[in-house]
């Protein structure tokens, strides 16, 4: 019928043609397409991964953890899709994803340009719903001061500056 064709082009690789798909997806609120578009956060284009997350959000899709966790454990993951990806932890409160969330915090490479500074908010937020993150949040302070002075001062600043805003919260 009408529908299984319609899905077929999400597989496009032509990408204004893949968004308009996604979207009218969500807009003609098709659940079954739920599936298909959980498999398209695998992306690592940010445009399309932040317009999918939307239509699945739209669709009420539930079950969004395992695929965000699944990339938060990219080493290689956009500071933009990451950040996308902690928004909606934060929102939906998907505290089934902390141990992505700290492995992601736990293997940064922080003298890297791309700022993750944003996972440990998210972690402040999910520690008010699981106790255990927060002493999470402080042993991976304590470790942070094992490789401390291998960082540009610059970088330094910011972590420990995000460690701080962290606690006050």
């Amino acid at each position: 019928g009408f529908y299984p064709s319609l899905m077929s082009p999400i597989r496009n690789t032509h990408e204004s043609g893949k968004i308009q798909i996604i979207e009218t997806l969500a807009e003609m609120n098709y659940k079954e397409a739920i599936p298909s578009l959980t498999s398209l956060l695998k992306t690592d284009d940010h445009y399309v991964f932040k317009k999918t997350l939307g239509s699945l959000q739209k669709l009420g899709a539930k079950q969004l953890a395992e695929p965000l966790s699944e990339r938060l454990r990219d080493p290689k993951i956009s500071a933009f899709i990451l950040f996308d990806i902690t928004r909606i932890i934060e929102e939906q409160e998907l505290t089934e994803s902390k141990d992505a969330l700290l492995a992601q915090l736990a293997t940064h490479d922080r003298n890297h340009n791309n700022d993750k500074t944003i996972l440990l908010s998210t972690l402040v937020v999910l520690a008010e719903l699981d106790s255990s993150v927060e002493n999470t949040i402080i042993n991976d302070f304590e470790n942070f001061f094992t490789y401390y002075d291998t960082l540009q001062s610059s970088n330094q600043e910011k972590w420990i500056g995000a460690y701080l805003e962290a606690c006050a919260r």
